[in-house]
Parts: C-alpha cells; structure tokens; sequence
C-alpha cells in the first residue's frame, strides 16, 4: 500500500501541503501545472521554486495574482507579523463551488475541494453563528487560497495515493491578524476543523496550522499517530515562508507498508456489533449509508434468532480503530440498538490501487489487488458500470466485455493460482 505520511512536526498551510507533495517527486510539474488549467479560473500564475530552511531543502509554492503580482496568505503562510485583512474578492461557498462545476478536473479532485470548502463553511458559520450559505470567505476565498486547496488534491491524484496519515498537528500559539481582528491560535474556525485530531503546541508563538492546512487533514487522514511500518520510497518537503526557529517545512514520506519478503499488508480494524429485534427493516439500508459516510469499510446484516425466539438482525460494522467511538456514534443515533460492542481484530491485505482509466465510452474507475509487485486480480468499478450501462444502453454484462477487453486486461479474475 502506497501510503503518504504527514510529518506535522511544525504544522502544516495549503501551500506546504502542495510544495511537500510535489517535492516528492512522484511526477513532473510541467503536468501538474498543465492540469491546473482544468480549474478554467484565471488571474494567476504558480511559481514553484527550491528553497532551503535551516538547512533543509525544499519546494516553496507561490500562488501569483496577475492584479496583485505578490502570494496572499489565505492561510497566513507563517508571516504572521502581517494583517491578512487583504481587498479579497469575498466569495461565498455558492461561489466556489460553480467555480468547481465549470472546471474539467478529475471527479476525485472536484468532488474532495467542494468537501473541503463545504467542511470550512460549515466551521465559519457554527464560529459566527450563522448559516452556511450567509458565510463569506476572506482569505480562503482569495484565488492563491483556491489554487492551493485545489491544487493540494490534483498533486495528491497525480501522486496515485493509496492512504493518508498524519503525525500529531503542530498548531503554533499566540495570536494572529485576519479579517475578523486578532485571534488566538489557532483560529475559530482552524480549531473547529482540527476536532478530534491530535495537537501540540510548540516552537515560536506564531501560527502553524492555518484553514487551509487543518482541511487537508480533515479530509484526507484516516489516522493520526506514529510513522507505520513499512519501507520508505520518498520524503520531499513543503516550505512554509518565515524562517523560524524551527524549520517551517512540512515533510511528506512515501512509505510502502507491509513486512519484507510478504506481500500483505498487517494491520487493525475495529469491528462494532448490535443485535436489532425492534427496527423497522426498510431503515436498516439507511443506517448502512450513514455507517459508510462515517468512514466504515464494511457494512453487513445477519440474520438472528434472539431471547424469546425472537427473529433479529445483527448489524456488524468494520472500520479504521481510530474511528471506532464515531462508527458507535453513527449505530446508536441511526439504529433502535441502545449498546454496541467493540473490538479490535488483527487484519492482513493485500496492496489496492484504484485509477480512473478514460475508455471508448468513457471514465471507468479500476481496482487492482498485488501478490507483492505482481498484479494478481483486477475489477472495474460497478457502479461506474452501471452509469455508462445506462447512458448508452449497452447491457452491463457486454459493457463490461467491451471495456475488459479495451484496457487489455482481466475483469475479477485471478492472475495467479494461488
């Protein structure tokens, strides 16, 4: 599994974010540049350039406003001596997102901005205590502030990115300028994003996780923690702007887990159950959705014989260990069941790799498993199936032959016997 490993030591902006991943190396810039322009939003430019901090080398990222011919600091970007309350074109959540619908990004890349965007609206309006769709950003509204979001999650589809997990944040202390006056730090709205999520506070009292950087994690790490296990493939470096005492750079690792000379992966999952005898079954498919959208990889129902002879359902979710209290959360709000049980079990698995591949007829996301380096099994996604089956009314079982045979490949069947 190809997993990117977030080194928060001194925090982390969206413009560290994109310098670190590019840093890596994984590929050009010439194509992430020329990628960029699918955003179809114009007035800037991106200078990527390499720059030392203490010491250490790295990619600094400067998102350059044709009206305005300097970096604005949407996420303050480490100048924190400075009043970020900057002439923005102040644009609404509505805004961005029709910026989002007209662009021709991957659907990956669309579809996590308009998230990450949708997530810091609903942080700004529960700070100021008003409605979504009355929020207007300052900062983060800014054009250097879209690019880098943006930005941010084209460079990390480019990368082919399996996982993502973070060391514990690095928020910074004292105060900082924007649009709203003087703040503590982190921010109102930074802190609302960073919940649940570890923090420390160290180095120079300034600002080093900004809205920007706090939605980057909100939206890609499924765990927070210690490097995991595994063989490292790449660090790059993301540079933040000051020169602090601490290095102002956020390190990226590419690391392959798993044990040598083994093609599985070890890992942990949670696995919650609930026995149900009271709920009605048409909500059951519901509480499932729920489940999944809290993050769960597998949602499934047994049916049971319970005290009295009474036929029951049990409900057994299977999810990440760091999001075990919030899958228990989503069981007891969304099912009749007033207890869940929880425990932790070994797992082993294999290397998973999903890519959109452009066919005849059209996108088609495919997953492929590993036998260590080996392809041993590769499926195209159903659901894509079902789409192009209905828009050229091509019955599933031939679309599937058509386009198994177009990627020159084999449709859920095992390469190897094993």
């Amino acid at each position: 599994m190809k997993t990117l490993y977030l080194d928060c030591f001194a925090g982390i902006a969206g413009d560290m974010f994109l310098g670190a991943i590019i840093d890596l190396g994984l590929f050009p810039v010439e194509g992430f540049i020329d990628a960029m322009k699918g955003l179809a939003l114009d007035g800037y430019s991106i200078s990527v350039e390499k720059g030392i901090r203490k010491g250490i080398s790295g990619t600094d990222i400067k998102v350059i406003e044709e009206d305005h011919h300097h970096h604005h600091d949407e996420d303050h970007h480490h100048h924190h001596d400075e009043d970020h309350h900057h002439h923005h074109h102040h644009r609404h959540l509505s805004d961005i997102i029709a910026i989002l619908d007209r662009s021709t990004l991957p659907e990956e890349v669309r579809s996590r901005s308009a998230l990450a965007f949708r997530l810091l609206a609903e942080a700004e309006a529960e700070v100021h205590g008003t409605d979504v769709e009355s929020i207007h950003f300052h900062e983060v509204g800014a054009i250097d502030s879209i690019v880098d979001v943006v930005g941010g999650f084209m460079a990390l589809h480019m990368a082919a990115i399996d996982r993502v997990c973070s060391s514990p944040v690095n928020v910074g202390s004292g105060t900082v300028k924007c649009a709203h006056g003087v703040m503590p730090v982190p921010a109102p709205a930074t802190a609302k994003l960073l919940a649940g999520m570890p923090i420390v506070s160290q180095g120079d009292p300034i600002e080093r996780t900004t809205p920007t950087g706090a939605l980057m994690l909100k939206v890609l790490c499924d765990s927070f923690g210690s490097m995991p296990s595994g063989t490292i493939k790449a660090t790059g470096h993301g540079l933040g702007d000051r020169d602090t005492e601490l290095p102002n750079l956020l390190r990226a690792v590419i690391i392959e887990e798993g044990k040598v000379g083994t093609p599985w992966i070890p890992g942990q999952a949670s696995v919650l159950e609930a026995n149900l005898d009271d709920m009605n079954p048409q909500d059951l498919p519901i509480a499932m959705d729920h489940l999944f959208q809290a993050g769960a990889w597998d949602v499934f129902f047994t049916s049971i014989i319970m005290k009295k002879n009474r036929p029951g359902i049990r409900i057994t979710c299977v999810g990440p260990v760091d999001l075990e209290e919030k899958l228990a959360e989503t069981i007891l709000r969304h099912t009749t069941s007033i207890g869940v049980r929880c425990r932790i079990e070994s797992r082993y698995t294999l290397r998973r790799e999903e890519k959109t591949e452009l066919t005849s007829l059209g996108p088609v996301r495919v997953k492929s498993s590993f036998w260590g380096k080996e392809l041993f099994q590769r499926t195209l996604e159903h659901d894509d199936l079902k789409d192009l089956s209905e828009r050229h009314n091509i019955p599933l079982t031939e679309l599937r032959d058509i386009l198994t045979s177009e990627l020159g490949g084999l449709d859920n069947e095992y390469r190897h016997d094993r």
